[in-house]
């Protein structure tokens, strides 16, 4: 009987070695981090996203060559998110966020845009949850 819990004890470790068994380190984070590059009025509060994290994609305004970053999403909710912070103006610049999202690729910010206010080219639209200041789980893969 020994000898058979010992080999099954090697059947497993093969058996997802060859079958690709998923790991702890496959799975998403439960917390994602980023950095808010800026706001515009149609794609709304910018997050450069930790490199950790590949959800995003470079991005500069539109009109100018200034790149805002490597992995920028667009924040759908911004209005809920700017509110929980009770900062409407939306000078969240440079604060470092921690949170879990969604994305959502139909439905853009629509802020009262009087001119076309945006980023080239277009990013990931997400709708942010759990949004703080402080870590709100693990954040290293």
């Amino acid at each position: 009987m020994p000898q058979k819990l010992r080999l099954l004890g090697l059947a497993v470790p093969l058996t997802c070695a060859f079958f690709s068994c998923k790991h702890d380190a496959d799975a998403p984070p439960l917390c994602y981090a980023g950095t808010v590059v800026g706001l515009t009025c149609y794609d709304g509060l910018l997050i450069d996203v930790d490199a950790m994290y590949p959800i995003g994609s470079p991005a500069a305004p539109i009109g100018t060559s200034v790149l805002l970053g490597n992995n920028i999403v667009a924040v759908i909710n911004t209005n809920e998110i700017l509110a929980a912070f009770g900062n409407p103006s939306g000078s969240l610049t440079g604060k470092k966020l921690f949170f879990t999202y969604v994305r959502n690729s139909k439905r853009r910010y629509a802020g009262a845009c009087y001119v076309l206010d945006s980023v080239k080219p277009d990013v990931p639209n997400i709708i942010l949850s759990n949004v703080s200041t402080t870590p709100c789980g693990p954040t290293a893969p």
